[in-house]
């Protein structure tokens, strides 16, 4: 599930926590589109063979592509 602050909350974390005002903030702002927050939602019991892998697979920049998860 993706997940991520309004754009009235985003705006207030850019002006506070990063300082950001006036241009600069109008600036960053325009790239909120390409801003996601990730947030997993799910149950199981922890079990010793539960976990998540990556895949060998790469993105352009030469990280792993994908999480390959592995639930028994």
């Amino acid at each position: 599930m993706s997940q991520g602050p309004l754009p009235i909350v985003w705006g207030g974390m850019l002006a506070t926590q990063r300082g950001l005002w006036g241009q600069r903030l109008i600036d960053e702002m325009k790239n909120y589109n390409h801003h996601v927050g990730l947030k997993i939602v799910g149950e199981t019991m922890p079990q010793e063979r539960n976990r998540v892998t990556l895949a060998e697979e790469r993105d352009q920049y030469g990280l792993p592509a994908r999480p390959r998860a592995g639930f028994s």
